[in-house]
């Protein structure tokens, strides 16, 4: 008995070899014949090694392939299994369309042109997601974007969701949220926004943080997008945003820090300077920006400029508005105004309640204010062609702050001319 049992356990043993090597010579010559082949993938993908394995027996085998196909249809009709959901967005939230658009697939955009309504999990239309790509700037961005408002006009909806969809404003990760035409703008893509302007999208509407159209072109230092948006005559110039309470020339104002430390690898021989003079003479002749209105510190433009006289490039800027402002832009007013705020904490001078002209005649830093007592004494208005005394000596009969404004420049002129004996 234990002869017979040890014969046949040897039987079993010899078979069980024969059969594994024979399936592990089946596994080897069919992965062989895979073009690249990499033997660290091996085990790496159980599904792969198991279709190998499937394909090779069948190949020795056609019966039992078509008794397994046979048997898997007899399955399915007697046991029918439930049809998958087709999943329109991935774990984003990003349609076909929207995936078509950030990878730059025309046709892609063409056969999913049903989506430009949808939204990912951001709240980002297509339009935001176009701004994320490479190449919205260039003439393919201009031809994706003439395609997306030709699929939103051919779609069928109501004009209330297509102005919807034109004006979403996307939510990002630290509850910012903008519209496209802002973003458009601020990052300088003129193109775009100028055919989202066209097709309908509200240049009024303001951002999370308050601020408006020309805010963003303005920190952008997009001149050229300032000038159309003005030209439009629909967004008020004198806005103030949330966070500071600054109008679009305070920004103006204090771009030129900003400008100047951005590297512009595109554009190296770009003045930021020249750029901000060309922003304050846009916003002033062809806006009729306000030049006294205060932000949430007490200060119009004329305290800021006088108080960051240290900072290059001021006198410059002082010498823009007054060549450009007028009585118009409420000139006088803002030069005659007060202070409403204590913002006196990094300096040593002032009190509230000062006017421009007297923090420039504070003394312990008057010296430092020399250049710009020399515009405020002899640059002349490019309109006119006078200076600005001569500007405030026609309206001093009627209007009180050009009286006052009148002897403030009378005593500066007298203390200018004793500190450059």
């Amino acid at each position: 008995m234990t002869i017979k049992k040890l014969t046949g356990l040897l039987l079993l043993s010899l078979v069980a070899c024969s059969s594994f090597g024979m399936r592990r010579r089946d596994y080897r010559d069919a992965r062989s014949s895979r073009s690249g082949y990499d033997r660290r993938d091996d085990y790496s993908d159980r599904r792969e090694r198991d279709r190998i394995l499937r394909q090779a027996q069948d190949e020795r085998n056609p019966l039992g392939k078509r008794k397994r196909a046979s048997r898997r249809r007899y399955e399915d009709t007697r046991y029918p299994r439930k049809r998958q959901k087709i999943k329109k967005q991935d774990k984003d939230g990003n349609t076909p369309l929207q995936i078509a658009v950030l990878r730059g697939y025309i046709g892609g955009i063409e056969k999913n042109g049903r989506d430009i309504l949808e939204r990912n999990k951001w709240q980002q239309t297509v339009f935001h997601i176009l701004l994320l790509t490479k190449y919205h700037k260039s003439e393919t961005g201009v031809r994706v974007v003439t395609m997306l408002l030709d699929l939103l006009n051919q779609c069928n909806c109501s004009d209330g969701e297509k102005r919807e969809c034109l004006n979403a404003k996307c939510v990002f990760r630290n509850g910012y949220s903008d519209t496209a035409l802002n973003i458009a703008i601020s990052q300088g893509s003129a193109n775009m926004a100028k055919e989202l302007v066209a097709a309908g999208a509200d240049i009024t509407i303001v951002d999370g943080e308050g601020k408006t159209c020309l805010h963003a072109a303005v920190t952008g230092g997009n001149n050229e997008m300032l000038d159309y948006l003005l030209s439009l005559k629909r967004v008020d110039p004198d806005v103030r945003e949330n966070v500071f309470g600054k109008t679009a020339l305070h920004y103006a104002e204090s771009s030129f820090e900003g400008l100047l430390r951005k590297a512009y690898k595109k554009e190296p021989k770009r003045n930021s300077l020249d750029v901000c003079r060309k922003m304050i003479e846009i916003l002033l002749v062809k806006g009729k920006a306000s030049l006294d209105v205060l932000d949430y510190e007490g200060k119009n433009i004329f305290h800021w400029i006088v108080l960051k006289n240290r900072l290059k490039g001021k006198v410059e800027l002082l010498e823009a508005v007054i060549q450009s402002a007028s009585h118009e832009n409420k000139l006088f007013e803002a030069l005659n105004q007060k202070s409403e705020g204590n913002y006196f904490r990094d300096f040593n001078s002032g009190k509230q309640g000062d006017t421009p002209f007297d923090l420039l005649l504070v003394k312990q830093y008057k010296y430092q204010c020399k250049d710009l007592m020399k515009v405020l004494l002899e640059t002349r208005n490019k309109k006119s062609g006078k200076t600005l005394l001569q500007q405030a000596k026609e309206w001093e009969c009627i209007d009180y702050h050009a009286e006052c404004v009148v002897k403030k420049l009378e005593e500066l002129q007298k203390l200018y001319d004793s500190m450059s004996k």
